[in-house]
């Protein structure tokens, strides 16, 4: 099994980075198509892209404003039982970031470690852009 973990800073508060990675109206403007989910310890957040990929990540550990954390229920790539862990700590410029890939497998039928750290490099980009300049680049699928 591998890790992911990369930090970075975001001039933008807690509250705001925290709402961008945990609310649907949120994820929705720098990751997926589509997001539903209900922000509550054991239920699940849904992400959804218009290829058709779908995750499901339950809610394992929440604090508002702080650090959300996801187990991978079900998701393309292999990273079903993976964890996604996204830490916050309030900065005199703004937010430090510690996000977290853990317990990756790697197989065949999935994302290598480095494929799957530059699709987290990208939408860590895309979140930061969106935070600090109001646009992100979500994942559009050309068809």
């Amino acid at each position: 099994m591998s890790d992911i973990v990369q930090e970075l800073t975001i001039k933008a508060d807690a509250g705001e980075v925290f709402n961008a990675i945990a609310l649907p109206e949120g994820l929705i403007q720098w990751w997926a198509n589509r997001v539903t989910g209900t922000l509550q310890v054991g239920e699940f957040t849904e992400i959804c892209f218009d290829n058709g990929e779908v995750m499901k990540m339950e809610i394992i550990a929440l604090e508002s404003g702080k650090k959300l954390h996801w187990k991978v229920r079900f998701a393309p790539h292999n990273w079903e039982g993976s964890t996604i862990t996204w830490n916050l700590t309030s900065l005199e410029c703004g937010t430090r970031l510690l996000f977290g890939h853990r317990d990756l497998t790697v197989s065949t039928t999935g994302y290598s470690i480095e494929q799957t750290r530059a699709g987290w490099n990208y939408f860590l980009e895309s979140l930061k852009s969106y935070l600090e300049k109001g646009k992100g680049t979500p994942y559009i699928y050309s068809r």
